[in-house]
């Protein structure tokens, strides 16, 4: 009867190595986690946001009045008396931090504050004395006025409030700032931004002004040293080349200024110089080709065939040659026309004899005369070249006078620029002018929809925070599959959580013949059909369902199964929890007729204690509680009992106490055919259930699989999967309606 006589080894498969660590990112359950807590983060994101708009809608809205100016970086220069030592201009990104931080200054804060008469203006006071964003919201009692009864003291506070409400924002790569007024009043946002716009224009006037007297006394003074200075320079340069007999040949492309007419001589006689040694060095190139050559060959050498006489020498002696061999065809050597034809040719080639002598003779006159040309010529460039060193000296004292002139025009010429400039001056014209006006004056604060926005964001990250700690933090069975993954069990099935919900507790143990088309019935016919399958080849005679800890409908399971068993078998159901047994309440039995306890002492048999019900089962309850529930589950007596039960019904269901409770599970699991172990969905801490299969392991208990209570089906699990069974079983109860089940 046992798992073992049987050759059964349950304890094979799955569940003999399991790796309970796995540290890697499931996608599936994070969103199984968000569809549980959908409502819950739902409730909590648009409460908060609820909650932040009505809060931003009770506070004191803050309007925002803007104006733009441009500022006119030319007409700053006018007025810069650093440029006149310095004429490099200051760079715009300087030149706008400075006017920026001019605006901002306490100084011009306070003259657009007494301009616009701030100090005794009610919408001032009004603002000040309401201060923030809440000064809308009922206020309980008497609140003190927080301007101060001194005069002094209160336009003090009143000049702070306008500087910390004024903001000067320049815009990157432009001469463009805005200036922003913040306030509760809309007029009273838009008169200030456009006030201190004003104010910084005029004193920006009142500074050019200033300036520009004090630089135009200070100019006429600089003016009449300069230009004395600058005619004394020039004078004194005029009389140095009159003294030196110096040339002023510059011109508009020349940058070298005065230059000696002896420097000019120098470079003309270089340039002579070196014309004739060319002359002389390729004559002297002939001759000696001449030379090395024979005389007869002179008529073919360069230099010779270059003379125009030659030239025609040689072209005549070839007309003459082809006039000789045309008549060679025709006569004989005796022939008149061919005498006179070679003494033609004789004369010709006589002539160009002597003219290449003549040429030779030419050549060496040449070379004699430019050999006397160039010692000439060196003795006139070394004459110049002294003439030059001395006036070299006299060349640089003019470049110094020179410099001293043109630094002198050019200061003086600068001076007199600004001069001008300075008395011109249209002091009218604004370093800064508007480009955009206040015209309205928008809310800035609260940013009602930004604020409820964020506010939904942190509500929605909080909750996500507390969700994903509060899941990280359970560490019960969130998930069917679980069993296999985790525990390494056979799922055998699953039974939906919306079954139990029931007032009356005892109704559960016969829920399967209360509701044989609901979905409790299809989870308990699933897992019977489990069951059968499990055993095709030898039955499960002897069936014991277990637990970890007590509630996690282990009864349930085990009495609901003995009905579906009982539908088609002949079934017996054992209350074999000799410590809390419930199954002769639960079923209204008498316990008159007494149980296993009774039928184990030997006090009543066995056909007595067993109870006949209408459910088509029959049931054995467990009597009276023994003092020593174990030692009488081990006893042989019990064994022989379950030997004559498993021969007069085909199944033996037993429901057992929790293996945290007691060990009676593995002595019932010793001499049963198979064990089904229950766990409660998201109740049954993970650790516990591990340690009870690992008992069970140790034992060899014939566990053919498990069975997860109270699931709810109407949500999904850690890894984001519904159960079916209300489906099916709103399908299986459509079928009862229309008859087809």
């Amino acid at each position: 009867m046992t798992s073992k006589a049987k050759g059964l080894e349950p304890m094979a498969g799955p569940m003999a190595d399991v790796d309970y660590d796995d540290d890697s990112i499931d996608l599936g359950q994070l969103l199984g986690i968000l569809l549980r807590y959908k409502w819950v983060l739902a409730g909590l994101t648009l409460g908060t946001a609820a909650l932040a708009f009505l809060i931003t809608t009770a506070m004191t809205p803050i309007y925002r009045g803007s104006a733009t100016l441009i500022l006119e970086g030319d007409a700053v220069n006018v007025l810069s008396i650093e440029q006149i030592y310095d004429p490099i201009n200051m760079q715009q990104r300087e030149y706008l931090r400075t006017q920026t931080e001019i605006m901002r200054s306490r100084n011009l804060v306070e003259r657009t504050v007494e301009r616009m008469g701030l100090v005794e203006d009610q919408r001032v006071l009004a603002a000040i004395r309401d201060p923030g964003l809440m000064g809308s919201l009922p206020v309980i009692g008497q609140r003190e006025d927080p301007l101060s009864a001194d005069p002094t003291q209160r336009r003090r506070q009143i000049i702070n409030w306008v500087r910390e409400n004024l903001t000067i924002e320049p815009i990157q790569n432009t001469t463009l700032i805005n200036i922003h007024f913040d306030s509760p009043d809309r007029s009273l946002s838009m008169a200030v931004a456009e006030g201190h716009g004003n104010t910084y224009i005029d004193s920006g006037l009142e500074a050019r002004l200033e300036v520009t007297e004090r630089a135009a006394g200070w100019l006429t003074e600089r003016l009449e040293g300069l230009r004395t200075t600058l005619i004394a320079s020039e004078r004194e340069l005029q009389q140095f080349r009159e003294d030196n007999r110096l040339v002023d040949v510059s011109s508009a492309e020349e940058s070298g200024g005065v230059v000696a007419i002896s420097a000019d001589r120098v470079r003309d006689l270089n340039r002579r110089l070196v014309e004739q040694q060319q002359e002389r060095v390729a004559a002297e190139n002939a001759i000696a080709l001449l030379e090395d050559a024979p005389q007869e060959r002179w008529s073919a050498s360069a230099a010779v065939m270059r003379d125009p006489a030659m030239q025609e020498l040689l072209r005549a002696r070839t007309a003459a040659q082809s006039r000789i061999a045309e008549l060679s065809g025709r006569y004989g050597p005796r022939h008149p026309q061919m005498i006179s034809a070679n003494v033609e040719l004789e004369q010709i080639s006589r002539s160009i004899a002597t003219k290449a002598n003549d040429v030779v003779a030419s050549l060496r006159d040449q070379i004699r005369s430019a050999r006397a040309n160039e010692r000439d010529l060196r003795q006139q460039i070394e004459a110049a070249e002294r003439e030059v060193q001395g006036i070299q000296r006299q060349t640089t004292e003019l470049s110094q006078l020179q410099r001293n002139v043109d630094t002198n025009r050019r200061l003086y010429d600068m001076f007199l620029q600004r001069f001008q400039e300075t008395r011109q001056a249209n002091f009218q014209e604004a370093t800064a002018r508007f480009i955009e006006l206040p015209d309205e004056a928008p809310q800035v604060r609260p940013r009602r929809t930004l604020v409820t926005a964020l506010a939904s964001m942190l509500a929605l990250m909080i909750g996500l925070g507390a969700v994903f700690g509060r899941e990280m933090l359970n560490n019960t069975l969130r998930a069917i599959h679980d069993v296999e993954d985790q525990l390494g069990l056979p799922l055998l099935g699953h039974i939906p959580k919306e079954a139990v919900k029931r007032n009356a507790k005892n109704a559960m143990r016969t829920r399967f013949t209360d509701t044989e088309k609901g979905a409790f019935a299809e989870a308990i016919r699933g897992i019977r059909t489990s069951v059968v399958l499990s055993g095709l080849d030898t039955p499960h005679r002897i069936i014991t369902v277990t637990s970890s800890i007590p509630g996690e409908g282990k009864t349930t399971v085990a009495s609901n199964l003995a009905l579906a068993f009982g539908q088609l078998e002949k079934t017996i159901l054992l209350d074999a929890d000799m410590r809390r047994p419930d199954l002769a309440r639960e079923f209204n039995l008498p316990m008159s007729k007494g149980g296993i306890s009774n039928v184990i002492s030997g006090n009543t048999t066995l056909e007595e204690a067993i109870h006949h019900t209408e459910h088509g089962i029959d049931i054995l309850t467990a009597g009276i509680i023994p003092p020593n529930p174990l030692e009488l589950l081990s006893s042989k007596r019990f064994k022989a009992m379950l030997d004559a039960l498993s021969k007069r019904y085909e199944r033996v269901i037993i429901d057992t106490a929790p293996l945290n409770a007691a060990s009676d599970a593995l002595i019932l699991s010793t001499l049963s055919d198979a064990l089904i172990f229950v766990a409660k969905y998201e109740s049954t801490p993970m650790p516990v259930i591990r340690n009870n299969v690992g008992s069970l392991r140790q034992v060899n208990a014939p566990v053919i699989g498990a069975v997860v209570n109270a699931v709810d089906a109407s949500k999904p699990d850690r890894y984001g999967y519904y159960s079916g069974y209300y489906a099916y079983g709103s399908y299986s109860q459509a079928e009862a309606d229309t008859g087809k089940g």
